[in-house]
């Protein structure tokens, strides 16, 4: 049965968002995850777009305030310090909402419905202490952040090498958001250009797959080399005869075509074994969420180097 009660507060959020009260957004999306964790694919995108909306409001202030801030200091302005009253109280609000979103983000991620969807959760949460880090200075608050990041990478890159290849849509925004951390937080743009490239060339050239003989082709091989020492026991056996009736021009016929079946024999239990070992590399597909990655990420590369495209070898 169709809960209306719950698909009124889905277009409440729609209508809110019409309206630019990201505040209000914020509460329904909360009120909605209260209720039931398990939240729809419309549900879950009203929830992150009223979260990313709010701090974007709160960034673009802050953003501003930041280059009035540096003018004023530039010009030796005596008020350069008024800015900051304004700056310390709206990098406090967007400190909360972040940590008000990855509170939300716990919760849904506590009973996430695959590993798939606990990636997509957590890149959000990703995105929101990047941009704690960006603004808060340096302390124990900036540091708690910090480790949060990357401790939620680990967490996810443990995960990913059991369920998911790397060319995953979630593991590579996850991958460019620490490409982006290295760049905008940390202010180490040389690491995260080659963090970057490094990324696009494992898309465009993944390595071969490495794929370990199975278990029945091994004792098959044992097998075989186990016939192999008795027919050679056999044939220096032979080989005594031989000595012995010299004359004997059956016998060297007869030795002469058991080599020949011998070689055969070897040869087709080498292919077969060949066959077995080797796995054909899996051809990328190139679909429209991993054709607008690549471009995201050339996009970001070409802006961190500071080139025009044709400049930029990657």
């Amino acid at each position: 049965m169709i809960n209306k009660a719950r698909q009124n507060n889905v277009s409440m959020i729609s209508l809110y968002r019409r309206c630019e009260k990201y505040s209000e957004m914020i509460k329904i999306a909360k009120e909605l995850i209260k209720e039931d964790p398990n939240l729809t694919e419309m549900e879950m995108s009203a929830f992150i777009e009223a979260y990313k909306c709010k701090l974007n409001e709160i960034r673009n202030v802050l953003i501003k305030l930041l280059e009035i801030e540096k003018k004023e200091i530039k010009r030796g302005s005596t008020h350069a310090h008024l800015i900051k009253e304004l700056l310390n109280p709206k990098i406090a609000e967007l400190s909360n909402l972040c940590d008000d979103f990855i509170s939300q983000i716990d919760i849904l991620n506590s009973k996430p419905k695959n590993f798939d969807s606990m990636a997509n959760l957590s890149r959000y949460k990703l995105d929101f202490l990047r941009y704690k880090c960006q603004f808060l200075e340096q302390g124990d608050e900036w540091q708690k952040a910090y480790n949060e990041f990357f401790n939620t990478i680990k967490k996810i890159d443990s995960f990913g090498k059991d369920f998911l290849s790397l060319n995953n849509i979630n593991l590579l925004y996850i991958e460019l958001c620490k490409c982006v951390f290295y760049y905008e937080v940390l202010n180490k743009p040389n690491e995260a250009i080659e963090m970057g490239k490094q990324l696009l060339k494992e898309i465009l050239e993944p390595p071969a797959p490495k794929v370990e003989p199975k278990k029945e082709v091994i004792e098959k091989k044992e097998s075989t080399i186990k016939i192999k020492d008795e027919k050679k026991e056999e044939k220096d056996k032979n080989k005594d005869k031989e000595q012995k009736n010299s004359d004997s021009k059956e016998n060297v016929a007869e030795e002469n075509k058991t080599s020949k079946s011998e070689i055969k024999t070897e040869n087709a239990t080498n292919k077969e074994e060949k066959k077995e070992i080797e796995r054909p590399q899996e051809n990328l597909i190139f679909t429209p969420e991993l054709k607008q990655f690549i471009y995201i990420l050339r996009t970001n590369i070409i802006l961190w180097s500071g080139k025009h495209e044709s400049d930029v070898k990657i």
